[in-house]
């Protein structure tokens, strides 16, 4: 019964998303596109919608399902598109035999997703439980994401993906809003990246080579954030741009998708740096004009800000208060050894791969770039040129966001390892994609062989990634989760063990009873392992994590005289932690989480001694201050 609801819903979702992509693309006056890419426009603007629902407080349950039966009706209205543009195609046997074999992997690897991971058996107890569950309890209780200035919302992320969670949880328990990720995002991504290579080289059915990169290439998945909706979304704006069925690369619809990333995490906003000007080259092409790209550049610009303006109003409350954090942040200014990108040391969460690996992504991404170039350099009588300028925008962004994130901003953040996998979105949605689409290039001086090459290419690197493919296999079988963390059977068993402890009712209930024990309307700072357990209705929540502690706004509201804090338990951290993180971090804002967080340890410690308790275990505290 779950499996057949999932895929019952999960074909809903795709059609209300299609309905959306539709509705932005005639709105917006552009010409319809293959379906796939009309699916992640969709996306897009609902994450777009998001934002100005939570700016406008209304981000409730009602109005969620309103935006879904919205997007249901367009696409009843809009369904012949799904509908090939070239019916004689499908007379050919090699594209039915190409088209069997993608719908066979797709459909395999979700199915395998579905019965695994829907819901997961384990989270990260520190990033979702503490962190990422609260948003979208938040968001339907109280409208809106807006709430606390100690938790990473506005800063991790504007809460794009916390917007996505909130259709799933206003229908389904809590612990399957992964699926909005580790389900709907992968298979929308395999599916661009089938459309990009559909067709490509044929009668190879070159379709198939992305998604089995997408499945091959380890996601370095380590929470419920946006990984494969990222990766989906940066897809879409490279098929937007490079893929030849699209007539016209529009401003609006762009910059729509730009402001989509930015929401779901700030980090994605280095594919927007990069990718914009190297996009501009493909309406130079189209215009014969370079004023022509100037304006057009700065019209998407213009509707990527107006985009995602709402999320940066709904947090600006926060971002004005940002002067200094009154917690007591410190910054270790000391330096890394630069980092090798052909490394073979295993990842942290490589499951078994490498820097080598990864960077063999941008190495085929580098192929698929020259090969673009040749096209243009000698293949003067190609008609669709704009396309191979759009190719080299997407595999060039790849390549330089890799190496930005690895060797520039690897010292600066949280280290090299870590970067990495801000990188991953990037790889898989411009790196794969790109080069896909690069499969049906003419050479006037390879032939057809240019395509081939790729072909391989694409084909050694999946073998590449093969050795790490059984362990992340048999870790979903036999744990019900795709973590990445290196960590030991007994580790694994715990994560599943808590995961199942802390979701069931009980848990529920008793924090239930504790907030009762403060006067309703009252605010209370809370720093608990499982704040999505609380009643956002009744109280203003103000709830506390490490990563929120290290905002520059990170400060407690004035007059909150009501403090939950959790001291003690399975995974919460001490100051034999908080000493062992902050040694071992790495980057020069690597110190910076565990510092603060024992700062505020140390300052909620201190307050008890002049409180009024209200409860005390061995667990939890509530105290009132005077």
């Amino acid at each position: 019964m779950v499996t057949l609801s999932a895929l019952i819903l999960l074909l809903l979702a795709a059609a209300s998303l299609f309905g959306w992509g539709s509705l932005t693309r005639r709105l917006t006056r552009t010409s319809s596109g293959p379906w796939p890419t009309t699916i992640g426009l969709g996306l897009a603007a609902i994450v777009v919608v998001g934002g100005v629902v939570n700016l406008l407080r209304v981000a409730y349950a009602p109005v969620l399902l309103i935006i879904f039966i919205v997007g249901l009706v367009v696409f009843r209205f809009h369904a012949k598109s799904f509908r090939p543009r070239q019916p004689s195609v499908w007379k050919s046997r090699s594209a039915v035999f190409e088209l069997s074999l993608v719908a066979l992997l797709i459909a395999t690897v979700t199915l395998f997703t579905i019965l695994t991971q829907v819901p997961p058996r384990a989270f990260n107890f520190h990033d979702d439980l503490e962190k990422y569950f609260a948003h979208p309890v938040r968001m339907l209780a109280t409208g809106t994401l807006y709430g606390s200035p100690l938790s990473a919302l506005g800063s991790e992320t504007l809460g794009g993906q916390a917007f996505l969670h909130g259709f799933v949880l206003a229908a389904f328990p809590i612990q399957y809003i992964n699926a909005v990720d580790a389900l709907f995002g992968l298979v929308l991504l395999m599916t661009l990246a089938a459309s990009a290579g559909w067709r490509r080289l044929a009668p190879f059915p070159a379709a198939i080579l992305g998604p089995i990169a997408v499945v091959m290439i380890p996601p370095q998945s380590v929470n419920v954030s946006s990984l494969f909706t990222g990766a989906a979304l940066v897809a879409t704006a490279v098929l937007l741009v490079a893929d030849d069925r699209e007539s016209s690369v529009s401003a609006p619809v762009l910059g729509i998708v730009y402001a989509a990333l930015f929401a779901l995490k700030p980090t994605l906003a280095m594919f927007f740096i990069l990718h914009l000007p190297l996009a501009s080259l493909t309406v130079r092409e189209r215009t014969g004009s370079w004023r022509s790209a100037f304006v057009w550049a700065a019209k998407t610009t213009l509707w990527a800000t107006l985009a995602i303006a709402p999320w940066i109003l709904l947090h600006l409350p926060n971002y004005l208060r940002s002067t200094r954090s009154t917690l007591g942040a410190q910054l270790d200014n000391s330096a890394l050894e630069t980092q090798s990108l052909f490394s073979t040391a295993p990842l942290v969460y490589g499951q078994g791969a490498t820097f080598a690996h990864y960077t063999a992504i941008i190495a085929v991404a580098a192929l698929a770039a020259l090969a673009s170039g040749i096209t243009l350099c000698f293949a003067r009588q190609y008609k669709p040129r704009p396309s191979a300028f759009g190719i080299i925008a997407g595999a060039i962004s790849a390549i330089a966001g890799y190496l930005i994130f690895i060797l520039a901003l690897g010292s600066v953040l949280s280290g090299y390892e870590s970067n990495l996998r801000y990188t991953t979105p990037l790889l898989l949605g411009a790196g794969v994609v790109s080069t896909a689409l690069a499969l049906g290039l003419p050479s006037p001086i390879w032939g057809r062989a240019s395509g081939t090459v790729l072909a391989l290419a694409i084909v050694c690197l999946s073998a590449a990634f093969a050795p790490s493919f059984p362990s992340r296999y048999r870790h979903a079988t036999n744990y019900g989760n795709v973590l990445a963390f290196s960590a030991t059977p007994q580790m694994s068993a715990f994560r599943v063990a808590y995961t199942k402890d802390v979701l069931r009712d009980g848990l529920h209930s008793f924090l239930d009873d504790l907030q009762s024990k403060v006067p309703a309307d009252e605010p209370i700072i809370v720093w608990i392992s499982t704040p999505f357990h609380l009643d956002y209705r009744r109280n203003r929540i103000i709830d506390a994590e490490p990563a929120g502690l290290t905002t520059p706004w990170a400060s407690p509201p004035a007059g909150v005289k009501y403090y939950l804090w959790e001291y003690n338990g399975p995974v919460v951290r001490r100051e034999g932690n908080y000493r062992a993180e902050e040694t071992s971090a790495i980057g020069r804002l690597g110190p910076t989480t565990p510092a603060q967080g024992l700062a505020f340890a140390t300052r909620l410690s201190g307050m008890t001694r002049n409180a009024t308790i209200l409860y005390e275990d061995q667990q939890y505290v509530l105290f009132e201050t005077h």
